[in-house]
């Protein structure tokens, strides 16, 4: 009776479902741990139990299938409605219509197919196979390799010749013909062209021999020297004093390394003279003065015969036809006397002038600003001396001039005259700034000799920051000193410095 009740009473199996199970007590015992039922057959062991009976293969019996498989043995009335599906054979596989064919995959036996519903699956041990999907063979090389794009082919594959398309640009016609090349003679037409991207470029980098070098390789004609000496002499007038060194030196150099000869620089001053020069006092009004200073130096150079200027005065052409020619002549004459004084003719270049030089030309503009009022000219002068990165040197010589003059009009000319650098654009906020810091740095020094000079100092501050040209972020940084009674002091505190009389005026 016990066994009865033990055999029909519901177990849990693996699938979850609870179904009644019929088993002897005497082969084995069913437990159901944590909602999973587990078997353990009973053989001589110590307990009487062991778990994971082996059949006769020698493999692991699994409990639970054992007992699904006794209860579908005995309740096959309950198994009968379950519907089985049959393993197709090669004929049904054949005949089953499939709507597009080339979506089958097939595996290696019919065995490993099911169809359901008409649709043939594939388990998923033949999907993950390593075979290639893309229909286009299994991926492995060619035979004898070289295949596919981008590779060098086969062995002892020969290649047609491909055309050259002459428009392409990797196109070189000196690997695909023959070419010959002849000299081109450079004209009097042609040389704006390739002599003055030449010259230009040397006054940018300096170097005399790089093109003399380029000029020398050009093919000039006889006209075209002259031409050479033209442009030359009309390229340092459209520049500064420094290109005008250069554009001399290069006359020099073009005759010494015999590029050009003396009769090629004489005929080009000629055709200067008769021609160009009547044009170019209209862009250069000092251009008379300036031709002559070039003929002197290349007479000085003997870049031109020594006997030029007596040749033009005795066929008297240039100087009765152009009056401006004249000029010229007579200035070369007397810089002829003076020859000592040639070689530096145009002057030292600003980044080559002593400092002790530039301290002195800028006071004197200075000077000359507050005589005349003249802003425009005092700009000129300050850009001719050709030092942007010393110009903080104006600003401080400014402030030192308006302490020392100690007068309302000498501070308000200094301010107004910066103000117009600053719009103008020859002085920067650099140096502004630099000068006012080396200003206020000296003033100690500067007190020494006018007593009031930190007072003066911060009216100076204060015009310059009214007139606009000193920006607030650099007056609010600069340092501040309280003043003391060296002089008679007006009423409120205030300075009476009317009445004393200004020295730069």
């Amino acid at each position: 009776m016990a066994s009865s009740q033990a055999a029909n009473k519901p177990i849990l199996i693996a699938n979850g479902g609870p179904k009644s199970h019929l088993m002897s007590d005497t082969q084995g015992e069913e437990k159901v741990v944590n909602g999973v039922y587990n078997y353990e057959k009973k053989t001589g062991g110590s307990n009487g139990y062991s778990k994971g009976a082996v059949n006769g293969s020698g493999s692991e019996i699994d409990p639970e299938m054992e007992a699904e498989k006794d209860y579908a043995l005995q309740h096959p009335q309950e198994t009968a409605a379950v519907p089985t599906i049959p393993m197709p054979s090669a004929g049904d596989l054949a005949s089953v219509p499939m709507t597009n064919p080339g979506l089958v995959r097939r595996g290696k036996s019919f065995e490993d197919q099911v169809q359901v519903n008409g649709v043939i699956s594939v388990g998923r041990d033949l999907k993950n196979q390593r075979k290639s999907r893309a229909g286009r063979g299994r991926g492995n090389a060619k035979k004898e390799g070289g295949g596919g794009k981008y590779t060098w082919g086969t062995v002892n594959q020969v290649y047609e010749e491909i055309e050259v398309d002459p428009n392409d640009p990797n196109y070189d016609s000196d690997a695909q013909v023959n070419v010959t090349f002849e000299e081109v003679e450079v004209t009097s037409d042609l040389i704006d062209k390739y002599v003055e991207p030449i010259v230009l470029e040397f006054y940018d980098n300096g170097d005399l021999r790089e093109a003399v070098d380029s000029i020398k390789e050009l093919s000039l004609s006889r006209e075209a020297r002259s031409a050479v000496v033209e442009l030359v002499v009309a390229l340092g007038l459209d520049h500064n004093g420094d290109a005008r060194e250069l554009s001399s030196e290069l006359l020099a150099e073009l005759v010494h390394r015999r590029v050009l000869t003396q009769s090629d620089v004489a005929k080009g001053f000629t055709m200067l003279l008769n021609h160009d020069l009547p044009d170019l006092v209209l862009d250069y009004p000092m251009a008379g003065e300036l031709v002559g200073n070039f003929m002197a130096r290349a007479l000085a150079d003997l870049a031109m015969p020594s006997d030029f200027l007596e040749v033009l005065h005795k066929n008297n052409d240039a100087t009765v036809s152009n009056p401006h020619a004249t000029e010229s002549l007579d200035r070369a004459e007397v810089l002829m006397k003076h020859k000592e004084q040639l070689h530096d003719i145009w002057g030292v270049g600003g980044g080559r002038k002593p400092v002790r030089f530039l301290c002195k030309e800028m006071m004197t503009i200075l000077k000359e600003f507050l005589a005349s009022g003249d802003e425009k000219e005092a700009s000129r002068c300050l850009r001719e001396l050709e030092v942007p990165h010393f110009n903080h040197e104006f600003v401080y010589q400014a402030g030192v001039m308006a302490v020392e003059g100690m007068h309302e009009r000498s501070v308000r000319l200094l301010a107004t005259l910066l103000l117009h650098l600053t719009q103008s654009g020859e002085l920067t906020q650099t140096a502004i700034e630099k000068g006012f810091d080396r200003f206020y740095a000296n003033l100690s020094d500067l007190s020494i000799d006018v007593p009031p000079a930190y007072a003066l100092a911060e009216w100076w501050t204060k015009a310059s920051r009214d007139s606009g040209f000193l920006p607030k972020q650099i007056a609010d940084r600069l340092p501040r000193k309280g003043r003391k009674r060296f002089v008679s002091e007006g009423n409120d505190g205030k300075l009476c410095v009317s009445d004393i009389p200004n020295p730069y005026i």
